[in-house]
C-alpha cells in the first residue's frame, strides 16, 4: 500500500516545503495513520484527516486520495 502514488495539490506541495516535511512522512501519515477521521467542514465535504507523528494531512475521501494540505498535528510538531 505504501507504494501507491500520492497526488498532492500545489498548496500541499508548498505547505510541505514550508514545513520541512518529506514526501515519505506524508505517505506514512496517509497509508499508516495513527488516527484518521472526517474533516471539519472548513476543508470541504468529502475530506478526511490522517494524522501521524508531527503532521496531519487533509485528503480527499475517494479512490485517488488527493492530498489537499499538510498541517502540524497538535503542539508537538511546531
Amino acid at each position: 500500500m505504501l507504494d501507491r502514488p500520492l497526488i498532492l495539490t500545489q498548496h500541499a506541495h508548498r505547505r510541505a516545503r514550508e514545513m520541512g516535511v518529506e514526501l515519505d512522512e506524508i505517505r506514512l501519515a496517509v497509508h499508516e495513520p495513527e488516527s484518521d477521521y472526517t474533516s471539519p467542514s472548513q476543508h470541504g465535504e468529502g475530506k478526511r484527516i490522517a494524522a501521524r507523528g508531527r503532521i496531519a494531512v487533509v485528503y480527499s475521501d475517494d479512490a485517488q486520495r488527493r492530498i489537499i494540505t499538510v498541517l502540524w498535528h497538535g503542539q508537538d510538531g511546531r
